[in-house]
C-alpha cells in the first residue's frame, strides 16, 4: 500500500487502488504505526524508512499560507484542494505528536516538532468534537517528551476545555453525550477527556470522560452474547433513534481498545482493560456476524462489517486500525 510517496488510500481486495491516490488522514495514522513499531524494536536496529516517507508527505502535505494541511492528494501527485478537513488537520498534528514522543531518528524528530508548532495554531479555531479529540490526543503524546512547552500546553487547556464544555452543555443522565448523535470514532472523545482530565489535572474532567465511555460501552455491547458490537455508518445512533447495526467500521474498534486502556490509567478497574481485548476481539470475528475482519496472511483487515458479510477490500484505514489496536495491546502488556 505503500509507495515513495506515502500511502494509498484504498484497496481493491488486497490489491491497492491507485485510482483515489492518497490523503493526510492515512499517512498521519500510518506514521503513528511506523513510529510506535520503531520504538518496540531494539535500539541498534535499522529504521524501516517509512515513518521518513509518511512524514515527508506530511510536510508537503502543509501550506504555509493558510496553516493549514492539504488533504487529498491524486495519484499523479496533484492536491486536489488547498484547505483540508479540520479532522485531517488534527489527525496530522496527531501523527506528528506521536511522532516526537517515539521518534528515535534525530532529524525526524526535529522536522515533526517544527511541523507541529506550524500547525498548532490553527488548533484554536477549531469546534468540532472530534477535531478537537483528535487533536488533544496528539498533544499529550507531544508533551511526553516535551512537558515544559507551554504553547502546547496552553492549547491543551484551551481545547480540552472546549470539549467539556460541549460535554456540559448537552449532556443529561440518559444521554451522557455532546452531540444529538453517535457517528464516527466515538471513544475519541472520552479518551480526550480522560487523557486531559490526568495531566491538567481536572477531577470533572476525568468523571466526565468515564461517565461517557462507561454508557458508550453499554452501547456498543450485543446484549446477548456481550460482544463489541460498533455503531454502524448506515443511519449511526440518534438520540430519539435505534443504533444502525451495519456497517461498522475497525475505527470504531481500536477507539474503544485506546479509551479503554486509557481508563484503566485513570481507574486501575481491570473491567477496562477487559473490555479493551473484547473490542480487539471484534476484529478476530467476535462480532455481530461471527466473521474474522483481519487476514493473517496478509497483515491487513477488512474494510468493515455489512449485513452480507465482511466488506473484502482491505483499504489503508482498516488495516491501520487493525494494526494501531494490536500494538495498543501489547504496549499495555509490556
Amino acid at each position: 500500500m505503500s509507495d515513495d510517496t506515502g500511502l494509498l488510500q484504498h484497496a481493491k481486495y488486497t490489491i491497492p487502488d491507485r485510482t483515489h491516490g492518497y490523503c493526510v488522514d492515512d499517512n498521519a495514522r500510518a506514521l503513528i504505526v511506523a513510529v510506535t513499531l520503531q520504538d518496540l524494536q531494539p535500539l541498534d536496529s535499522a529504521p524501516s524508512g517509512l515513518a521518513a516517507t509518511y512524514l515527508s508527505f506530511l510536510g508537503y502535505a502543509f501550506n504555509g499560507k493558510t496553516g493549514r494541511f492539504r488533504n487529498f492528494m491524486s495519484y499523479d501527485r496533484r492536491w486536489l484542494e488547498e484547505v483540508g478537513s479540520e479532522d485531517s488537520h488534527s489527525r496530522a498534528v496527531w501523527g506528528l505528536g506521536v511522532a516526537v514522543a517515539l521518534g528515535r531518528e534525530e532529524g525526524e524528530v526535529v522536522y515533526a516538532a517544527d511541523l507541529f508548532h506550524r500547525a498548532l495554531g490553527a488548533l484554536e479555531h477549531f469546534t468540532h468534537p472530534r477535531t478537537i479529540a483528535f487533536a488533544i490526543i496528539g498533544i499529550h503524546a507531544y508533551l511526553s517528551r516535551h512537558s515544559g512547552d507551554s504553547r502546547a500546553r496552553r492549547m491543551r487547556k484551551i481545547l480540552s476545555s472546549r470539549l467539556m464544555q460541549q460535554f456540559k452543555d448537552f449532556a443529561t443522565e440518559e444521554w451522557p453525550w455532546c452531540e444529538d448523535t453517535l457517528t464516527y470514532d466515538n471513544a475519541r472523545l472520552p479518551q480526550a477527556l480522560l487523557l486531559a482530565g490526568q495531566w491538567l489535572p481536572d477531577r470533572e474532567m476525568l468523571e466526565m470522560g468515564l461517565r461517557a465511555l462507561n454508557w458508550l460501552k453499554q452501547v456498543q455491547t450485543d446484549e446477548r452474547s456481550h460482544h463489541f458490537s460498533a455503531i454502524g455508518n448506515h443511519g449511526w445512533l440518534t438520540r430519539d433513534g435505534s443504533k444502525a447495526q451495519f456497517d461498522q467500521q475497525p475505527l470504531e474498534a481500536v477507539a474503544m481498545v485506546d479509551a479503554c486502556i486509557e481508563a484503566f490509567n485513570c481507574s486501575q478497574d481491570e473491567e477496562w482493560i477487559a473490555y479493551a481485548y473484547r473490542s480487539l476481539n471484534w476484529f478476530q470475528g467476535e462480532n455481530d456476524l461471527g466473521v474474522p475482519l483481519c487476514d493473517y496472511a496478509t497483515g491487513g483487515c477488512r474494510d468493515g462489517l455489512e449485513a452480507q458479510g465482511a466488506n473484502e477490500n482491505q483499504g489503508a484505514e482498516s488495516t491501520l486500525s487493525w494494526l494501531m489496536a494490536l500494538l495498543a495491546i501489547y504496549n499495555h502488556r509490556g
